[in-house]
Formats: structure tokens, sequence, C-alpha cells
């Protein structure tokens, strides 16, 4: 694979993670609710929501998930997401300092994924029914951390290994400022007043 295509190549992995299952509540060990990082970004209420708080209350009548979203609701920092996913894959296509951009906008897509993670988890424990409820991060949340930890690890790698380029040989670089002697042929620097190999006046 050539170099210049893995930058869009994991880029783009991160975008289709969007669509993938990003997390998932159980309880007791029956799933309650699964939602997408896409949903995260539209706010859309996920149709597992009622199947939570009616086992909610098949346990205890008194408990509800009350941190339920509504359609108009979404999550900032996964929007916030997205957009560096965008702008990484736009920067990507970009021949100058493009190793350099990709790192940065990696880097920041590592540190939003964990935010965004905790900000779930967050959101999860500070309600009342929190101790019934387990939280697991399913394969759209990993494929998005191992991708832009892949894009930042190979950009680093590329940036830590730049090769200098050799300089040009001596002779190529005092090539035009030598002269041959008129009388003997030999090479002498453009500066010398009498030739170095018979003596005569340059």
């Amino acid at each position: 694979m050539k170099k210049s295509i893995i930058n869009p190549v994991l880029f783009g992995i991160v975008l289709v993670s969007f669509f993938l299952p990003f997390f998932n509540l159980s309880c007791q060990g029956q799933e309650i609710m699964q939602a997408t990082g896409f949903e995260l970004i539209t706010g859309v209420k996920p149709p597992q929501m009622d199947n939570l708080n009616n086992t909610l209350k098949m346990t205890d009548p008194n408990m509800s998930f009350t941190a339920e979203p509504s359609e108009e609701e979404s999550e900032p920092l996964a929007i916030w997401l997205l957009g560096a996913t965008i702008t990484g894959l736009a920067l990507s296509f970009v021949k100058k300092y493009t190793t350099i951009l990709s790192a940065v906008m990696s880097g920041i897509g590592i540190l939003l994924t964990y935010l965004l993670g905790n900000e779930i988890e967050s959101k999860v424990m500070t309600n009342e029914s929190a101790m019934m409820l387990r939280i697991n991060f399913e394969i759209g949340y990993y494929i998005m951390l191992l991708s832009f930890a892949g894009l930042l690890i190979f950009n680093l790698y590329e940036i830590l290994t730049v090769r200098k380029p050799k300089p040009a040989p001596e002779s190529s670089l005092y090539s035009e400022a030598q002269v041959f002697c008129p009388n003997c042929g030999n090479l002498n620097s453009s500066s010398a007043q009498f030739c170095q190999g018979c003596g005569t006046k340059l």
C-alpha cells in the first residue's frame, strides 16, 4: 500500500465507524439500549429506550432512566469528533505538511473519543438507577480509537524518520569554480593566478 493513501484510508475507516454500534446499556445481563456514533450526533432517540424504563420498573417501580435523550438533543463531543475526522480526511489530500496535519488531527481525534466515552459514562452513572446499569463500548468505539492511534503512530514515525537530502559531492559544488590551464590542461581553482601543474600564468 502506498504511503500516500494510508491517511485517507484510516480517516475513512473512522467515518464508517460512526455508523457502527458505539455503546450499549445492559441491565442484569440483558441488553437494553444500543446506540451508534451517528445517533449521538443526530440526537435520534434509540428505540430501545422505552424497554430500558420498562425493565427498571419491573425491578423497582420507583426507578426510571431520566437521562433520556430527546429527538432535539445531540452530543456536542460527537459533533466535534465528526468534524475532526472530516477535517483530517480533507487535510490528508493536501500535499504540503500532510504528515504533521494528520498527526495533529489524529491526536485530537483520540482525545475527543476518550472524552466522549467519559461523557457517556458520566451521564449514565449520575442517574439514580446507575447501580443496576452497565455500559459497554462496542466495535464502533474501539475501531475509532484504534484507527486514530494508527494514524498518530504512522505519522509520528514519518516525521521522525524524514531523511535529510544528502549534500552534493565537493567536486560538483566547485566544478564551476575551476579552470583548465591552457598550457598543460591541469584543473585549477578559478582564484589561482598560476597553474599548479606547470606554473603558467592563468
